[in-house]
Parts: C-alpha cells; structure tokens; sequence
C-alpha cells in the first residue's frame, strides 16, 4: 500500500487517506500482453535466427517492446477507483501525458451496482462497477474490475458511514451552536 499511496498522492486532497483501490482484473491484460510479447519478443528471436546480421534492428525492436509493455501496464494500473477517507476518486490513465480524475463525493452517490458477464467473468470474478450520481449525470465505471460484488459493498459499507459519521457531527455542532445561543441570551436577560 506504501508504493500505491506515493503513486496516487497528487489525486488526494490534504489529509486524506486511500482505503483501498479497485483495479482491473489482469486478465484483461491478457490479450494486449500476448500480442506484446509475440510480436515484441519471439518475432524477432526467430528473425534473429534467420537474419542475423539485423541484430541491431531486433535490439531496438525489443527495446520499443519493452516501452510499450510498460505503457500497457502503467495504464492497467493507473485505471482505478480509490476509496479514500473522503470521497471517492475515478481515475482514468490513457497515456504517460494524459490523465483525468473526478472526484465524487460521499453523499452524492446514489447507487453502486455491479455486472458479472460470461462464463470467464464468473470463474475468474470480474466485472464492471458503475457509480451512479445524483443529479441524473453519467455514471462512474470500471470495467473489468476484480471482485466487482465486494468493491460494491465496500464502498457502499463506507458511504454510509461517511454519512452517519457526518450527520453526527452536525448534530453535535448544531447542539453546541444552540447551547452557545441560550446561554448568551440567558446572560443578556440576567
């Protein structure tokens, strides 16, 4: 969690704490990596062998391969939705240079629901969460995400305790605000 707290810091405001951060199952890696690795690494062993004065070319092949791997698994990363102390964070990563985050907050959320498709999905538990918002807007979505049914649980678990754990303090203030008026008024009549 310490490598994962450095990574997502500049998404958190000041004092707030990461619960715990939903990610896409690596089995949706699984593709991308496959093609990556045939055609990044086993291409040009082979054309190596063949060709082998080329092996500066098949150098620079795997190194661009390589680059391209860490991309894909920065990226895989990167897409998360992160419980924290205050709200939760959508966090999409489509390249090195480009990211975008939203920020919902706790009482905001109207819903969390959860999908599990296919056979694959099932065995493997992996599906899509959607976080629905108030206000009619589109909802947040992590395809693929691992363990999507207890994500969904979590994260409604914490919502409500955000929200009695807010209504207390409220209370308490208001309480504090209404003792504070009544005594100023009782020692302005005395």
């Amino acid at each position: 969690m310490k490598l994962a707290e450095k990574i997502f810091k500049s998404y958190l405001e000041p004092g707030e704490e990461i619960i715990v951060i939903f990610h896409k199952h690596p089995i949706a890696l699984f593709s991308d990596l496959t093609r990556i690795i045939f055609f990044g690494y086993l291409l040009p062993f082979f054309l190596y062998i063949l060709f082998p004065d080329f092996v500066l070319l098949y150098v620079l092949w795997m190194i661009i391969t390589f680059i391209r791997l860490v991309y894909l698994v920065s990226t895989w990363y990167h897409d998360s939705i992160i419980l924290t102390s205050g709200s939760l964070l959508d966090v999409t990563w489509t390249g090195f240079f480009h990211r975008t985050a939203s920020r919902i907050e706790y009482p905001m959320i109207a819903g969390v629901s959860y999908e599990i498709k296919g056979f694959i999905g099932t065995i493997l538990n992996y599906g899509t969460i959607s976080i629905s918002k108030m206000g009619g807007s589109e909802p947040c979505t992590l395809p693929d995400a691992m363990n999507p049914q207890k994500a969904e649980r979590m994260i409604m678990e914490h919502q409500e305790r955000f929200i009695s754990t807010q209504a207390m303090h409220d209370a308490n203030t208001l309480k504090s605000l209404l003792t504070n008026i009544i005594r100023n008024h009782m020692k302005n009549d005395a």
